[in-house]
């Protein structure tokens, strides 16, 4: 299962090539946070990596239902001008929970990193990379794209497009 344009950093980058839990007891699975650029979620190009100990990890039931968590300390840098990073937390956890018109519920509760590519919240609608404390969630659709209009929180969120200008 492969989520492009909006899905979670984590499950982005972690998902790619997760086995299949075996028939009742979940999988447990280490996951290693590889750097992502993203072009065309902000105004510049932002590298978004993982610093200090990472331990995340995929819990997949087999079912299809999937957890993240652990923690995760992520920088963000804006790649046109590097002196602007930020640095925090995106622990989660996150659910995701297959449907069964082949699209993906993803939900977050904790911190989380969202990003998006111009579009993906609405009809002309710019990109953002948002920092969710809280719940969020969003669906994605059976080719990995972002529902328009899915994405919705409740808590604090923080667009780091404008913290990184």
């Amino acid at each position: 299962m492969r989520l492009r344009p909006a899905a979670l950093l984590v499950t982005t980058l972690a998902l790619v090539g997760a086995p299949t839990a075996a028939a009742d007891k979940p999988a447990k699975i280490p996951v290693v946070i590889e750097p992502l650029t993203l072009t065309g979620v902000c105004d510049f190009p932002v590298q978004l990596e993982a610093v200090g100990p990472q331990n995340q990890k995929l819990i997949v039931f087999s079912d299809g239902r999937t957890i993240i968590n652990g923690q995760l300390t992520v920088r963000a840098t804006n790649l046109d001008d590097p002196s602007k990073s930020w640095q925090g937390t995106s622990s989660g956890p996150v659910f995701l929970d297959p449907l069964t018109d082949g699209s993906l519920a993803v939900k977050g509760t904790g911190v989380n990193l969202w990003y998006f590519f111009p579009g993906n919240l609405g009809e002309g609608e710019p990109g953002a990379l948002f920092l969710v404390k809280g719940l969020s969630t969003e669906v994605i659709d059976p080719n990995g794209n972002v529902v328009v209009g899915s994405f919705e929180h409740h808590g604090s969120i923080e667009n780091l497009c404008t913290t990184l200008a």
